[in-house]
Order: C-alpha cells, then structure tokens, then sequence
C-alpha cells in the first residue's frame, strides 16, 4: 500500500523536514477516493497530525504546539536552596533586622549577571508598609537582574498569594528575553517570609504551572487574595485545632501546590528546612523530602 505522499510501506509513520507527522503507511491514500484515510484523532478524512507535542490540527481544535516549559526544582532542591539562602551571612543579617519590625519592610534579591547564581546581591530595604515593595521588579543591567524578594510579615501570618505571585512577569519575559534567560530566573527565582518565628522559602516548582497561576493572580488579586482567607478559614471550621499560620499555608498550596515548593524552618535555625505539602486527607504536614 503507498503511504501519500510517498513512504515506504513497511508499518513505519511518515514524517516530514520539520518532523511532523504526515501518514502512516497502514492507513490507505488520502488521495484515493477508493479508499479512506484516518487522522491521528481517529477521524476519517480529517487532517489531524502528530507534531512534537501530539495529535494537533483537523478535529482536534490545537493548532500549534504550546510552549514547552520544564520542571525546575523538586521538593529536594528546593530544601537545598532554602538552606543555603538562610546559612548566608547577609540574608541572615537582613532577616534580623526586620524580624521584629512593627511594619511591612522587604528587600529585593538581585543577581548582577543573569548566568550566574553567585552574583547575587540584596537591594535596599523598602519599607511604608503594605507590600510597597512588591512593585516594579526589573530585569536588565541598569536597574538589575530581579530573582526575588526577601520580607517580613509583622502580624506573623503565614505566607499569602502575593509572596508567591509577585516579581518578574513570566508571560511576559519569555516574550521579551532569551530561553536560558527565563531558564535562569525560574530555577532561581526565591521569596523569603519572616513570619514571627519562622522563615518561609517559596521556589517554583514547576514553570508551565507557575507561568499559568501568575496569570490568573494578576488577573485579579483581590479575588486570589480573597480566596486564600476563604480556604484559610474554611481549613480552621474543618481542623479547630489549626494555628492561623497553618490554616494560611494550607491555602497557599492549596491554590498553588502544582506550581511552588514551600519550606519553613526556624527564625535561629540553620540547616533544618522541611518541606509543606497537603496529604491524602489535605491537612498539613511537613516532611524532609530529600
């Protein structure tokens, strides 16, 4: 049997230059009216193809292949991580100044080369309050390379959408920068929450995921805001027992599981990261996944 346009008949796909899928030599020729073609969706005489990413075209309702991001950090790195930015001298040294503020006072975390981890530096303290600092992240040589923040909650309370949502758009960088750029930044990128008596660690976990959440967080922040304290509550209705800190970390991975890893660990503790996931039954537990 001849595969259109032209294959071998020896039970092989055919594809094309750009690797896309043009016939498989066990289906009959498009082109004959004697005979009937089936796409990749199953559908006769349709012109679904399998590209790089699947079965798009014709019937399926996909006409080109999404952007395929990657997993960035597991749980296990991101403990890594967490504890090397607490062990450091200088975020440290931040993280004292600001534990006992009666205000909202937060530092931006900057890289001076957008390849290399190790230039990192802290910018200056922002402070007024009300997440003032959380506005106008950068990413150029002029004004810095941003790959995080670093603030205090002075009410105690546990991490929230903002803490994990805010700073580079990622939408919108991967329209304006280089591949290895956008790489860089979403295996890098850090929020530190000094929250009473503990240090939080976000890092995103996965990029297509996190990329998707950002969106709909910038769509609306007082609804994302908004359903936060409503899961937040509802975990307390459900677990009375439950400290607030809890009930607000069983929101944050809640709406945001899929895309962040989420770490805490002692305000005077070195070393002692663990990870924040939900069980089976969605309560909170803790764990050292490494």
């Amino acid at each position: 049997m001849i595969c259109w346009p032209h294959c071998d008949d020896d039970g092989d796909p055919c594809y094309d230059p750009w690797g896309f899928y043009i016939c498989d030599p066990w289906n009959p020729d498009p082109e004959n009216p004697e005979e009937s073609y089936v796409d990749c969706a199953g559908i006769e005489g349709e012109w679904a193809y399998i590209a790089p990413c699947g079965c798009i075209g014709g019937s399926t309702g996909i006409w080109d292949c999404p952007n395929q991001d990657t997993t960035e950090n597991d749980p296990c790195e991101a403990i890594r991580r967490a504890n090397l930015l607490k062990n450091d001298a200088n975020i440290s040294h931040e993280i004292d100044n600001i534990k006992n503020n009666t205000s909202e006072t937060g530092y931006k975390l900057f890289v001076s080369d957008p390849t290399d981890p190790n230039t990192y530096y802290i910018g200056p303290g922002i402070g007024g309050g009300n997440s003032s600092w959380a506005s106008n992240f950068t990413w150029n040589a002029n004004h810095g390379y941003g790959i995080g923040h670093l603030h205090n909650h002075p009410q105690g309370s546990a991490p929230n959408p903002s803490d994990a949502m805010v700073g580079i758009d990622l939408d919108q960088m991967k329209s304006l920068h280089t591949s290895s750029e956008v790489d860089f930044y979403t295996k890098n990128f850090s929020a530190i929450i000094v929250a009473g008596s503990e240090v939080y660690t976000i890092t995103i976990k996965d990029a297509a995921q996190y990329k998707l959440d950002q969106k709909a967080y910038d769509a609306d922040r007082a609804l994302s805001a908004s359903d936060w304290l409503s899961k937040a509550q509802g975990y307390i209705t459900s677990n009375p027992s439950a400290t607030p800190q809890e009930a607000g970390v069983y929101a944050l991975l809640e709406m945001y599981g899929n895309s962040i890893n989420l770490s805490r660990q002692g305000i005077n503790s070195n070393n002692s990261n663990v990870e924040l996931s939900l069980n089976s039954n969605n309560n909170v537990i803790t764990k050292n996944p490494c």
